[in-house]
């Protein structure tokens, strides 16, 4: 997994938090660049409700860029 996110995006897309290293001790442990809003997915399933179906559909599209 970690090859396959070094791999992708460019340093410079707006869309893609970018792969900084790996610490390769008895667990693996991806180093990101800082997000401040926290995990999508977490975003996603704690707002479920007030989350409109623009909203998602934008962010599809942003990630399959």
């Amino acid at each position: 997994e970690a090859y396959v996110m070094a791999g992708v995006g460019s340093p410079g897309s707006p869309y893609v938090s970018r792969l900084l290293g790996i610490c390769l001790t008895s667990t693996v442990q991806l180093v990101t660049q800082l997000m401040p809003y926290g995990c999508l997915l977490d975003h996603v399933r704690e707002n479920r409700g007030r989350l409109g179906s623009q909203d998602l559909l934008n962010w599809c599209m942003q990630i399959a860029k």
